[in-house]
């Protein structure tokens, strides 16, 4: 009840928002074409005058789609990077190498090289030089470059069609006959397919604002925008045609596109699956999934599963960085939620008992290992699930045979 209502609550501000922002948006093209036609009116025709200001118009709608996305490249991602980089001295970065990027020169030079101690001079200069290319990789700006270009080319044309439209049906007194003439291309958008472009970027533009202020943008995102502003007009029309009223489908087509791409398949699904009497999908009953590892919600769960993580053990194989960098999830939570899966993978649900010990992820075992407390593994005992003081020890052994456990474990611990 408490999720739903914050849920709830989440909903109302957007929508406050976007409320807010389209009567701003839309009063500032009236505004202009006031001040158009008051100043070219003597120069310029009717239809000169709308396309002049639906290119502002245009102009405005970029400015503000563009303003979160060139802020995260410049400023949040960078501050990204930092974090990630904290983490990193030499020894670490060696290591980070040996474990998912090693190469025949590396591999060479780090041979005689022990994890957990400074490389030496040239080793160090080599391994630092080839982590600044992997963070340029992964958290610089030229992978957004296409992909923003891609964007404004597709939405562009689309947005001055809509906005084109939207200034000749109020022109006219919203009546349809005889505007053909009016528009540059001689295509005319009716009401749904203005609404439905509305609606798209209207969503686009929040995703993007609340993407950037939580960190958690990529380009990938960018790819999305642009198909959604491709398909906001079919999709508009597509869900339209389930009511006669003209207005009712107006207003849908504009709802449709103001939900989320999960959500839409979500509702596609249930409308399919009513209409061919089909039985909704079970539950997902593997024990590996990653909803079940502490520390991860179902937001979080959606966000990995994205990037083609869905199960622990996945996780507990995982490049923290790319995770990091793909998901937008802060460094430091993934590598906390890495070092938890790998507990998993000797503890199974009896995780959730150790933690209430101290025992949290694999980290948490070795410095057990360091130091250890026999009368903590018999009081786990009584606890856990068909297991002993003596499958317990195993599991310290096996933790602490691990490499990249080791290795997650000096990089939470530097």
């Amino acid at each position: 009840m408490q999720k739903l209502s914050s849920e709830i609550r989440r909903c109302a501000s957007i929508a406050l928002v976007v409320i807010v922002g389209l009567v701003v948006f839309v009063g500032g093209i009236w505004v202009l074409e006031f001040l158009f036609l008051k100043l070219f009116r003597d120069t310029l025709d009717i239809k000169s005058a709308i396309t002049l200001v639906a290119t502002t118009g245009v102009g405005l709608a970029l400015a503000l789609l563009l303003a979160p996305i060139t802020r995260y490249v410049a400023v949040t991602q960078p501050a990204r990077r930092e974090s990630v980089e904290s983490y990193y001295k030499a020894k670490t970065i060696a290591e980070y190498l040996q474990q998912f990027r090693s190469s025949g020169d590396l591999c060479s030079m780090l041979q005689n090289w022990q994890p957990g101690t400074d490389p030496g001079k040239a080793e160090s200069e080599a391994v630092k030089e080839k982590f600044t290319l992997i963070l340029d990789e992964c958290f610089g700006a030229k992978r957004f470059y296409y992909a923003l270009v891609l964007l404004v080319l597709i939405s562009a044309p689309i947005l001055f069609g809509a906005i084109e439209s939207g200034l000749i049906l109020v022109r006219n007194g919203y009546k349809t006959s005889g505007a053909e003439a009016m528009h540059v291309l001689g295509l005319r958008a009716d009401k749904i397919s203005i609404a439905a472009i509305a609606g798209a970027y209207t969503w686009i533009v929040g995703d993007a604002i609340t993407r950037n202020y939580q960190g958690t943008l990529n380009v990938s995102h960018l790819y999305w925008y642009a198909l959604r502003m491709l398909i906001a007009v079919p999709l508009g029309y597509a869900i339209a045609k389930f009511t006669t009223d003209a207005s009712f489908g107006t207003a849908i087509a504009f709802l449709i596109n103001l939900f989320s791409y999960d959500r839409i398949s979500s509702i596609s699904a249930s409308l399919v699956n009513r209409a061919l009497n089909m039985p909704a999908s079970a539950a997902d009953e593997n024990k590996d999934i990653l909803i079940k590892l502490p520390g991860i919600d179902t937001r979080t769960a959606e966000i990995m599963a994205a990037e083609g993580i869905t199960t622990i053990a996945g996780l507990a194989a995982a490049d923290p960085i790319l995770v990091a960098a793909r998901t937008g999830l802060p460094f430091d939570l993934v590598v906390r939620r890495i070092d938890a899966a790998l507990l998993w993978q000797y503890a199974g649900t009896d995780l959730l008992v150790m933690q209430h010990f101290g025992w949290a992820g694999a980290s948490d075992v070795i410095d057990y290992q360091m130091a250890p407390v026999p009368a903590l593994l018999t009081d786990m005992a009584l606890l856990t699930a068909g297991k002993n003081v003596a499958s317990l020890e195993n599991i310290v052994r096996q933790v602490n045979a691990n490499d990249y456990a080791q290795f997650i474990r000096r990089l939470i611990r530097s």
